[in-house]
């Protein structure tokens, strides 16, 4: 009989143990990315009264008499299905969609996993849970080994955002705040006398090369453009007159040289020895004078005759030096002239084509300056975030936000947004700055980031999935930590590795089920129950048979 009672009793401990696995599932039904669990059971050995017989020609196979010594916990066993998504309207809440757990880590440096993702920024901007663990960044897009840096959102900084003074080494395609596709454009240069119109190309490999290749094939193109051949002789190309560059801050400009200089008299006096009669008049080209008579008068000789009326007057000699006052000859007259040199006033205009280029780098609307220029539009800037050294240069931040891979972008209260974007070529990420005109700068040789306000691993959650998850060990604060069983460890972010993605504005919900486990309890009770019954009259047995013995 005390075989009987220790099998009754062993059911009503299993039974216990299975009641204490519900009422713990039941108590976390609320709890943020619970995971319940389930008890199994197995038998323990059994009595066996004779291992049984194989058949015989003359008699049949006859089976064991076995009794059994009770049941026991095989297993208690977690259900790692995703629990729903509960809605609570904050941005900082979060909820793994799919595979993985958050990381943190405590004050020790102990790493936990977690799938509760309801997190808050502490005073120093640092993303932690609710018991003040910090949650871990990814310093690459995937790794075995976790990374101890910590999400941090820089609380304030200093921006400042100059034009790329290096421009002219830039890839074209590269350029921040332009897309230049290939195709042509045209450039019209027009001044008092000549007007010219030159084609210019851009192709695929011109975008793939730098923006100083670019302006070098430019400029090469407006110098096999024969311009015009001055009264000297002397041939000028497109080239010394349209003079394409790349500039220290950023944009690029197109010069419009005058094509040349010509000497103007700003007043000529010719007198006539008995008439006293003057006129205004010009030189050009060294040896003519065209004029105008003073009210109309003619221009006399020194007898004072008429010599002519309009026209061009001829000069037998001029001495003295151009630009100052001289002094030119002709029969009995003299004329003084004071001269003065002046440029002709050219002008460009330029016209798209296929290309983008003029729309890209606004040129189509640039206006001529004072000395001849016509400026693009900044085309690439760079930025700088230094610490704040005076709360006047201050931006702060007012918003933060996570995308679905984790990467978090903050904006600030001059409405730029800071974030970083995976570099998958090298398996590490880099820093994405947005202007709040809508201006992109990325790449590190464009942002030049103080590690002392944070580094691009503190931008990005780390995720991690293990082989075997019910190898872990579950730890209070919803947490868990590697144990012998999980298997190998991968770290990643959201949508890489098999990692599933982010969801914000909400927290994994428990995935206890309250019917089942009601069903389990009352299983469990009765279990409980009917293992009592035995229990007690198996002592009652037992009783009867001292009684009888007595």
């Amino acid at each position: 009989m005390s075989q009987a009672l220790y099998t009754s009793m062993s059911g009503i401990n299993a039974a216990t143990t299975a009641i204490s696995v519900v009422s713990n599932n039941v108590a976390n039904i609320n709890t943020t990315a619970f995971k319940a669990a389930d008890t199994r059971f197995e038998n323990l050995f059994s009595k066996t009264y004779t291992t049984g017989n194989s058949p015989t020609k003359t008699t049949g196979g006859i089976n064991p008499k076995q009794v059994g010594l009770g049941v026991q916990v095989g297993s208690i066993v977690r259900n790692f299905t995703e629990g729903t998504y509960l809605s609570t309207g904050r941005t900082e809440d979060l909820m793994i969609s799919g595979n993985g757990y958050f990381t943190v880590m405590d004050s020790y440096g102990q790493i936990y996993y977690t799938r509760d993702g309801a997190f808050t920024l502490d005073a120093d901007g640092n993303m932690v849970t609710q018991t003040g663990m910090y949650v871990l960044g990814a310093a690459q897009i995937y790794n075995t080994s976790a990374s101890q840096s910590i999400i941090n959102v820089p609380q304030t900084i200093k921006v400042t955002t100059p034009g790329n003074e290096k421009l002219g080494a830039t890839s074209v395609n590269n350029l921040n705040d332009s897309d230049i596709t290939a195709g042509t454009f045209f450039i019209k240069y027009t001044d008092d006398t000549v007007t010219k119109t030159v084609k210019l190309e851009i192709d695929d490999e011109d975008l793939e090369g730098s923006v100083d290749k670019l302006i070098t094939k430019f400029n090469e193109a407006l110098a096999r453009e024969v311009y015009n051949t001055d009264s000297s002789g002397t041939t000028h190309y497109m080239s010394e007159h349209i003079v394409a560059a790349a500039n220290s801050d950023g944009t690029i400009s197109f010069k419009a040289q005058p094509q040349y200089t010509q000497t103007i008299a700003k007043s000529v006096e010719i007198v006539a020895q008995d008439t006293g009669k003057s006129v205004d008049c010009y030189e050009f080209n060294g040896g003519a004078f065209y004029w105008s008579g003073v009210s109309g008068s003619p221009l006399y000789n020194a007898d004072g005759e008429v010599v002519a009326t309009s026209g061009q007057y001829s000069v037998a000699s001029v001495s003295g030096t151009p630009g100052v006052d001289y002094a030119i000859t002709y029969g009995g007259a003299t004329y003084n002239n004071e001269t003065d040199t002046q440029n002709v006033n050219p002008a460009l205009t330029f016209t798209a084509g296929t290309s983008n280029f003029l729309e890209a780098t606004r040129m189509a609307s640039a206006e001529q300056t004072s000395d001849g220029y016509y400026y693009s539009k900044v085309l690439d800037y760079t930025v700088k975030i230094e610490p704040v050294a005076a709360l006047s240069e201050a931006v702060n931040l007012e918003s933060y936000s996570v995308a679905n891979d984790g990467t978090i972008e903050a904006t600030y209260s001059n409405g730029d947004k800071l974030t970083v974007e995976a570099n998958e070529n090298d398996n590490t990420f880099e820093w994405k700055y947005t202007t709040a005109t809508g201006v992109v700068i990325r790449g590190a040789d464009k942002i030049d980031m103080n590690p002392n306000i944070a580094e691009t691993s503190g931008f990005v959650l780390q995720l991690a999935t293990v082989t075997n998850e019910a190898g872990l060990v579950s730890r209070n604060h919803n947490l868990w930590t590697i144990g012998p069983n999980t298997g190998e460890t991968v770290y990643a972010v959201g949508g890489a590795m098999g990692m599933g993605q982010i969801q914000t504005g909400g927290l994994e919900g428990s995935n206890v089920d309250l019917a089942r486990e009601l069903s389990n309890m009352i299983m469990a009770q009765r279990a409980i129950q009917a293992n009592s019954r035995v229990f007690g009259t198996s002592a009652d047995i037992l009783e009867t048979l001292t009684y009888l013995g007595s």
